[in-house]
């Protein structure tokens, strides 16, 4: 039995040093498969040739953008009810259950949660790859999808000019 151990010990001393040993260059040549991570001037720049384009660039990092930030302001709403319920609280009689906190506290988990899904799911349904793929569909002769394009807005047609 030990010496199962010890062979098996070895094996895997060996297997590991050799592969810490392989050296892999990094070949410059090769396009990697992250050249969808552009910002949104990148894309204007790539495909805003129209109105339309443009304002689908637009419309779509304005929701992501509006995803994210519901997403972040989602984590601090039980504390900041909680805590507007503590303050509540203190000019109250001494009671049992501080109401006012418990209250602040569900109610903020509430929203913090509905709002924490809301955004994550915005965020996560306005991928840069898919609309890079759409766009590049788009720049071959493709029709933009209406699922898309019955989103857009008057100022996503007005802000393509905006920096």
């Amino acid at each position: 039995m030990k010496q199962r151990v010890l062979i098996l010990c070895l094996l895997f001393f060996q297997t590991t040093t050799f592969a810490a040993e392989l050296v892999i260059d990094n070949d410059s040549t090769v396009e990697k498969h992250t050249f969808w991570r552009m910002d949104k001037e990148g894309f204007v720049e790539k495909f805003g040739s129209d109105d339309t384009t443009s304002a689908l660039i637009n419309m779509y990092f304005r929701t992501r953008n509006e995803g994210i930030l519901t997403f972040l302001l989602s984590t601090p709403m039980p504390y900041v009810l909680g805590g507007i319920g503590v303050v509540l609280d203190s000019g109250t009689s001494e009671t049992v259950i501080p109401i006012f906190t418990a209250t602040g506290v569900v109610i903020g988990t509430f929203i913090g949660s509905v709002m924490f899904f809301s955004g994550s799911i915005r965020w996560i349904s306005y991928p840069r790859k898919r609309l890079y793929f759409i766009l590049e569909k788009h720049k071959q002769g493709e029709p933009l999808p209406k699922s898309l394009t019955k989103r857009i807005t008057k100022s996503d047609f007005d802000s393509h000019t905006k920096k």
